[in-house]
């Protein structure tokens, strides 16, 4: 009966083991990391997969608290306008920067008649204060806690932006991290 050789390091530990173990936690991490992205996914869409908003349509118009607690309708507050809706939770990592990258395009923009809005999906204004307390955002940050305009809108994961063009018709939607080099690009389709 052939027995396994054990390899072990210098300091005597089992190197097998050592990589077995690291393996388990990789696994794990990788597991973890998947199962709060189907949790996420269950929250948004309620047992319910949806493609989200066509490109190509003119959303529902919303109404929106600020974080000042001012209602704020999209699209018809910014008829006329390009529109960037960015959809955003506090977990969300990538979401920082993209807001100030947000920030500074719409800055750059504004005189072209770029509007941005940051929608947090499903938290307190509590929660999204914190969250962008040292950001200095310059754009309205919307509050949607009970996720009906986030569900309205398709969305399934966060960082999520949607662009409208000046009739309000969706021509861009955005999955995941927004980049400046991108939205210069879309502006000059837009503007």
């Amino acid at each position: 009966m052939a027995r396994k050789k054990r390899k072990f390091a210098a300091n005597g530990k089992n190197t097998h083991s050592s990589a077995k173990k690291s393996s388990s936690k990789l696994f794990m991490g990788v597991l973890m990391a998947a199962l709060l992205v189907v949790m996420f996914f269950a929250v948004f869409s309620k047992g319910k997969v949806t493609a989200g908003m066509p490109i190509g349509e003119v959303p529902l118009n919303v109404v929106l608290k600020d974080l000042a607690g001012e209602n704020v309708a999209i699209p018809a507050d910014v008829k006329g306008k390009v529109v960037f809706i960015h959809f955003w939770v506090s977990s969300c990592s990538y979401c920082v920067k993209e807001m100030c990258t947000l920030e500074s395009f719409s800055r750059k923009h504004h005189a072209e008649g770029v509007r941005a809005f940051s929608i947090n999906a499903g938290e307190t204004r509590h929660n999204a204060m914190r969250y962008i307390e040292n950001l200095k955002i310059s754009y309205p940050i919307l509050l949607d806690p009970d996720l009906s305009v986030t569900k309205s809108y398709g969305v399934s994961g966060v960082p999520t932006t949607y662009i409208l063009d000046r009739e309000g018709v969706l021509r861009f939607k955005i999955l995941g991290e927004i980049t400046a080099d991108k939205l210069d690009n879309i502006a000059r389709t837009l503007l």
